[in-house]
């Protein structure tokens, strides 16, 4: 019997069920975001527009990852309870949501505390919400010795996290690329070995297409927030563990972070450039690629639909990756990449941003 069969025994198409999945976590996310809405402006939890970092125009929530969490986290419960699943799986789907509630919980914080939480404090709790899947053997499984894999794999899940983090400074852009990367990774996973990896992707496909309507309105629009963009890089640091990619060649293991190529990308940009101006990385500024591509006269959905195209063309290639057999094209794909992604970083450091943007 499918582990995806109804406790009554009754057996549907496994497809049919992430229908299910992605059409309810998308209601929830849709109806919740409004309601979130009005609770933050019951609590005054809201950005100011302030023409520097926050260029919006109007007083605008910024915890619409509230709606996003609870919409992911009923369905999970419920998928948990409505369905059977192996040991192994229940096992994964404790140590999951425990995690994913920890960093909801930092993110809220960050939101709602005034002055936010200091990064030092951030990155404890990430480090430590990533032990948790280490200790449930979602990890990291072709580096040796284990506390080598351990460690990179802890590196991995802050490092993901904070990079959906970082790219949620225009609206829907967070959002866009966390639902590609979610779809990749569910066309990837299906049929899995790793049910939670189908149950998790879907879920969260469904969530981010439910708030993104809310997320790009011109007027009542919501922010994820950290809550939202925190969240959502966790979860999918863990569907990246999940999958296996290398069936057809050893090569195509390194698939995830393709399809998390952009706001990996993104992080690594932003460090570098920070750090050869002398500023502290961890400190916000205008020089994102979007602030960028803003600067050679894209508008803002424009540059979503930019990010968003780069995303699927890399995850594309990640599925690619995961179908060939030969090493000598695995290998073939990854440089062609890698020199077009080294070309669009030398024009990026190119574009001149005008003084007094950065802060």
């Amino acid at each position: 019997m499918s582990c995806l069969a109804p406790i009554n025994d009754v057996i549907y198409d496994d497809q049919m069920v992430y229908l299910l999945i992605i059409a309810s976590s998308f209601a929830l996310s849709f109806l919740l975001t409004p309601l979130t809405r009005g609770v933050a402006f019951r609590l005054g939890l809201y950005d100011m527009p302030d023409r520097r970092l926050k260029t919006h125009t109007e007083p605008t929530p910024r915890i619409g990852g509230v709606a996003i969490f609870f919409s992911m986290m009923i369905v999970l419960v419920a998928t948990r309870f409505l369905t059977h699943y192996p040991t192994g799986t229940i096992r994964n789907f404790r140590y999951i949501l425990f995690g994913m509630a920890g960093i909801f919980t930092l993110g809220l914080a960050d939101d709602t505390m005034p002055g936010g939480i200091s990064y030092r404090w951030k990155f404890l709790f990430q480090i430590a919400a990533a032990l948790l899947l280490v200790v449930a053997s979602i990890r990291i499984h072709f580096f040796s010795p284990p506390y080598l894999a351990a460690i990179l794999s802890v590196i991995w899940i802050v490092g993901v996290a904070n990079a959906l983090n970082l790219i949620d400074i225009l609206d829907g852009l967070a959002a866009t690329q966390a639902a590609i990367a979610a779809a990749s990774f569910l066309a990837i996973g299906f049929p899995s070995e790793e049910i939670y990896v189908n149950i998790l992707a879907a879920t969260l496909l469904g969530a981010t297409l439910g708030f993104l309507p809310h997320n790009f309105k011109a007027k009542g629009k919501v922010f994820m927030g950290d809550s939202g963009s925190l969240t959502l890089g966790y979860i999918l640091a863990v569907l990246a563990l999940g999958c296996s990619y290398s069936t057809k060649n050893p090569l195509a293991v390194y698939a995830p972070i393709l399809i998390l190529g952009v706001p990996i990308f993104e992080t690594l940009f932003l460090i570098y450039i920070r750090v050869k101006q002398g500023m502290n990385p961890f400190r916000g500024s205008r020089d994102h690629i979007a602030h960028r591509l803003q600067m050679v006269g894209l508008s803002e959905k424009n540059i979503v639909l930019v990010m968003g195209s780069g995303t699927l063309v890399l995850s594309l290639a990640a599925f690619m990756l995961t179908r060939v057999d030969d090493d000598a094209k695995a290998l073939g794909i990854y440089a062609l990449l890698f020199l077009c992604l080294w070309v669009i970083a030398r024009r990026l450091t190119r574009i001149q941003m005008k003084h007094g943007e950065r802060h």
